[in-house]
């Protein structure tokens, strides 16, 4: 009866430790980060970023009627790979930055300057 307890003792004590352990995983894709930092002294319109193999930027990252003014940042999940960011200022003007590789749980920050 005894050694039965224990076992039940020594199982609920694994089973703890597995579903902490299962918490803390870092594959999960909201550990990989990039961050727009805008130190430019004037004010973002539009955030592209890429896969760097990808010759098209896609669409604007910011939301609708969003700006990014100076000393404003802003946060996307991202997968871990290569990626190429361009920023486009009001007035048309733009700034770009070719070949980041963002590592698996990295936060990666590009400050716009």
């Amino acid at each position: 009866m005894r050694v039965l307890g224990r076992v039940k003792g020594w199982l609920a004590v694994l089973l703890v430790v597995l579903l902490v352990a299962a918490c803390g995983d870092n594959n999960d894709p909201g550990d990989t980060s990039l961050t727009i930092e805008n130190e430019s002294g004037t004010t973002i319109a539009i955030v592209n970023f890429s896969d760097c193999d990808d010759p098209e930027w896609g669409d604007d990252r910011l939301d609708e009627d969003e700006f990014l003014e100076d000393g404003e940042s802003k946060t996307f999940d991202v997968d871990a790979g290569c990626y190429d960011i361009r920023v486009i200022f009001v007035g048309g003007a733009s700034q770009t930055q070719l070949d980041n590789q963002i590592d698996d749980g990295e936060e990666f920050v590009y400050t716009v300057d």
